[in-house]
């Protein structure tokens, strides 16, 4: 790139990100924002209770596990700062909110720019500026702007350790990974994804990509200890991550008829949330296998990947773009739907980059037909999935081009 056309480029970007700030520094100060939401209401109560009472507990007064600590340790420390009972934490929760939504932006700028090109970054950019679920999300109490961020944080260092085989990049890359985890413990997974990837692509160096992952697992368990520790010392048993099983329940329920008009219950005072769920899955796929098939499969996927996410509520209603930017979330998901088939049926050609979230994108959406299915969930993903779309796009772009000037070739050939 010529110095004229740097100039353009990086002049464009920095437009793009002045944009992207002001919707959501403009979204956050002109809108009065809804805290109806279920989990922010107890969320909200169980940082008081932990800060007043001292005790850690979802919904309940007794100490319990149902949720890691990552949100609500994040949330106490805004609240202790402030001092919450003289000052309304939430508008400040939301302003760092809007730092990390930029973060995380800046983080898929670099990602694409650094593994994909100049044309795509931009391209991912400007989509996660105006994407109107990016903007409205800083506006919720909810774990998705922080999980977002530190999904995005975690992918750029453990892509660097393996690529550099590199122990400091591991260990930034396990500190940023129990943090995910702690908020999110679903993106676990992610990890033994890199490994299995980067062991398969780099067979030459497998104890390398060993040592790398045992760093980043070993980085990964000291941030996790304390949390072990205590529900050892509170439960007098080992919890991985959380007791909550409430999501795996509720996925039960086909197409989210709560009424539960077909699969009858037998489930005994005592029994657990999960053996309700168990029980309700060998019912519904013995007697009604078509209907739980469907559920499961295409059912879920259109609750989570076809809905705008648009956070828990404003008003006046903020417009970024015209129908909550429905048809350009399409557009974002089909291109991204072509980008991951191409990238896995094709991976001699695809870079790797692409091919991990490819594979991350399908891996996540698997564990996830197994819970409830919210649009809400998916937020998180679609920072990553963006790259997909925005190289998709490059590449669509680049074959009409090429069309075209084949065209004029001809039609000059012929004239002459």
């Amino acid at each position: 790139m010529n110095q004229s056309r740097a100039k353009w480029y990086w002049g464009a970007v920095a437009v793009v990100f002045i944009v992207g700030a002001f919707l959501r520094f403009d979204f956050v100060a002109s809108s009065t924002h809804s805290m109806k939401n279920h989990d922010t209401k107890y969320y909200n109560l169980m940082v008081q209770q932990l800060l007043e009472k001292g005790v850690y507990a979802y919904k309940e007064e007794q100490p319990n596990a149902k949720v890691t600590p990552g949100f609500p340790l994040f949330l106490a420390g805004i609240y202790k700062a402030v001092d919450y009972k003289q000052h309304d934490p939430f508008p400040y929760v939301r302003y760092i909110q809007v730092i990390l939504s930029l973060a995380t932006m800046a983080l898929l700028f670099q990602l694409a720019y650094r593994q994909l090109g100049r044309a795509q970054a931009l391209i991912a950019l400007l989509l996660a500026a105006v994407y109107p679920p990016f903007v409205y999300a800083n506006g919720a109490i909810l774990t998705e702007v922080l999980a977002t961020f530190l999904l995005a944080l975690y992918v750029t260092l453990q892509l660097r350790s393996y690529e550099k085989l590199s122990l400091p990049w591991a260990l930034a890359a396990g500190a940023a990974l129990g943090a995910l985890v702690l908020t999110r413990p679903e993106f676990l997974p992610v990890a033994l994804l890199f490994v299995v990837f980067y062991g398969w692509k780099l067979k030459q160096s497998r104890k390398k990509v060993l040592t790398v992952f045992g760093v980043t697992m070993l980085v990964f368990a000291v941030l996790m200890s304390p949390w072990w520790i205590r529900n050892m010392v509170t439960f007098d048993k080992f919890i991985l991550l959380s007791t909550m099983e409430n999501p795996l329940y509720a996925g039960t329920f086909e197409y989210k008829n709560y009424e539960n008009t077909i699969v009858p219950i037998h489930a005994k005072a005592e029994d657990s949330q999960t053996e309700v769920a168990k029980e309700r899955i060998i019912y519904g796929f013995k007697h009604y296998p078509l209907t739980f098939l469907g559920w499961y499969t295409v059912g879920k996927l259109v609750y989570l990947y076809g809905p705008v996410y648009t956070g828990t509520g404003h008003d006046p209603w903020y417009t970024i773009i015209p129908m909550n930017g429905l048809p350009l979330h399409f557009v974002i998901m089909l291109l991204a739907a072509f980008g991951t088939i191409y990238a896995l049926l094709r991976y001699k050609r695809s870079q790797p980059l692409l091919i991990f979230i490819a594979l991350l994108v399908v891996s996540m959406t698997a564990l996830r037909l197994i819970y409830v299915a919210e649009a809400r969930y998916t937020f998180t993903l679609i920072p990553l999935i963006l790259l997909l779309t925005a190289d998709t796009g490059k590449r669509l772009y680049d074959w009409f081009v090429l069309k075209y000037s084949k065209r004029s070739k001809a039609s000059a050939s012929i004239d002459a």
